[in-house]
Parts: structure tokens; sequence; C-alpha cells
């Protein structure tokens, strides 16, 4: 009898059995998106169905190792490219009166300084986040299955829960993706406002094609809309909904793996 931290035995024992052997994994899933607007007419954005495929088994480690080399590469001379783009972000993003402001060559140097402080840190285990100590990793037999993480919830005050404890979490890196179904109000809030350093980061680590720019999570939710497929079946549903690799992405991701 398999035992395990989720709340999902079956799903469980399949991701634990497939994950020594698939690389590639394959879900389709309504993506949760977001929500703005005043609160008597709040709108979610982004609820796609898509048909994802996604490189799993990886070591965070060695990716953001990756990333520590790709950002090692950029060069003034990159940086120079982006400046004459003339892209734009806001000043001051919540300010009524904020103003669009061209990005400078400074802005990109200060991003990609951001940029591998933050992967080093990453790296050598010293970056927190805020949500580590509401998930762990999923255990099935008493082994963890890389990849994969449990939401455990906040003892203290369920209300502040948001997802049923025991809920698993798939994470990977996306190398593919075919759009099923387009979200009703579209992909994101058209009010959004970025600020400069948010924008100047983003645009340096596209540059850089940061593997772990690819990466992703899905909630599994036992009451949720999602089908998954391991190995070889995550292949064949894939061609059946003729979802197209990105042979990039696909490199990239194939070198962020470990060994």
């Amino acid at each position: 009898m398999t035992t395990s931290n989720s709340n999902n035995a079956i799903l469980a024992a399949d991701l634990a059995s497939g994950r020594a052997s698939a690389t590639f994994t394959g879900i389709v899933i309504r993506l949760s998106g977001s929500v703005y607007g005043p609160k008597a007419a709040k709108v979610r954005v982004g609820d796609a169905l898509v048909h994802d495929t996604i490189v799993t088994g990886f070591k965070y480690r060695s990716l953001k190792e990756r990333d520590i080399n790709a950002l090692l590469a950029v060069s003034l001379s990159d940086l120079r490219d982006l400046e004459a783009q003339s892209n734009e972000a806001w000043d001051r993003p919540r300010a009524k009166n904020a103003m669009k402001v061209r990005l400078t060559l400074a802005d990109y140097q200060e991003a990609l300084k951001a940029l591998l402080e933050s992967a080093n840190r990453s790296h050598s285990g010293t970056n927190e986040s805020t949500t580590d100590h509401v998930y762990e990793s999923l255990v099935v037999d008493g082994e963890s299955v890389r990849g994969c993480r449990v939401y455990v919830g906040h003892a203290s005050d369920p209300s502040k829960n948001c997802a049923e404890p025991g809920t698993v979490y798939l994470q990977g890196l996306r190398v593919g993706r075919r759009v099923l179904e387009q979200p009703e109000n579209g992909w994101s809030n058209p009010n959004s406002r970025s600020g400069v350093a948010a924008t100047a980061k983003k645009l340096v680590a596209r540059m850089a094609r940061l593997p772990s720019q690819r990466y992703v999570s899905y909630k599994l939710d036992p009451k949720g809309e999602w089908v998954l497929n391991l190995g070889g079946a995550a292949a064949v549903a894939a061609d059946a909904d003729s979802v197209t690799l990105d042979p990039v992405a696909v490199a990239t991701v194939r070198a962020a793996l470990a060994n």
C-alpha cells in the first residue's frame, strides 16, 4: 500500500513511479490566472485551458548554476543593444501621476547585478522564499519525489490557506504549449504597470535565456480540471494535440538537467 503526505495516493504513486524514467511530462490544465478590478466588478484573466509539455527531474541548484553562467556571459555590448531598443517603464507604478520613462544602460546594469546576486543566493541556499514554510517535498513510501511538493498550509490559521492541505504541486521547465481554449477576459490586466527595476530585470533575463525563466508550477487539485501524462504517454498526447516543442528551449533545459 502506498503511503504519502499528499491527499491523492494514486497520483502520488504515479508521480513516484514515473519520475525515475520520465523526463518529459504532459499536462492539460485550466490555468488559475489572476483577478483584478474593483470589489464589485472583479475580472479573472489568464485562465486558459492549455496543454503544456514540461521537463521534470532537475535539481534546482543545478538550474541556478546555469542561470549564473548565462548571466556572467552577458556583455556590455548586449546591454547597450537593450538600451537601443528604447524600452519604457513606469517611474512610479502606484502613483496617479506616474509617467513612462526610457530605460537606460545604468538600469540594465543594475538589473544584471541584481539578477546575479539573487541567483547566487539561490545557488548557495540563502535566498529565502516567503512561501517555503507552507510546502514540503512530496514523499512516497518514505522517499522524496523530485519536482513535486505538497501544500501543508497554515496550521495556525486555516483561513489563509489557498489550497487544501495535502494538495500536490508539480514543478518543471516548460518547453512547449498549445492553447486549447483562450481565456475569456484576455491574458493579463491591461491596466497593470511595471516599474523600471522590474522591467529591466525581465528584459535582461529574457535576453540571457535563463533556464529558470521556463520554471512553472501546477496545482494538481483533486477537484480541479487537469489530465497528467508521463513518459511515452506524454509524447503521444502531445502529438495528438499538436503541441510544438521549442527546440531552443529543449536544448537550454536539457543542459540544466541533473546528471
